[in-house]
């Protein structure tokens, strides 16, 4: 039979909560370069922010992706 723990320390367990969930995004010159609006790219603004935004949403999408079905193959 597993045994009962009591938790004592809610505050660093909280604590702990919070730094587990935490994710930190790096965006490259590159991706930023193509969001920033210029004179000369006014006209495919949207098509190169929205391009760039498909392309990025997909890639976080595939890293969690990643997670779970590493995370299925552990259990």
């Amino acid at each position: 039979m597993k045994e009962k723990y009591c938790l004592r320390n809610w505050s660093e367990y909280n604590q702990g909560l919070k730094q587990r969930v935490s994710l930190t995004f790096w965006i490259s010159e590159e991706a930023l370069s193509h969001w920033l609006v210029t004179e000369k790219s006014g006209k495919n603004l949207v098509k190169n922010f929205e391009r760039t935004l498909l392309h990025s949403t997909q890639k976080v999408n595939l890293c969690f992706i990643r997670l779970m079905l590493k995370r299925l193959a552990v259990s």
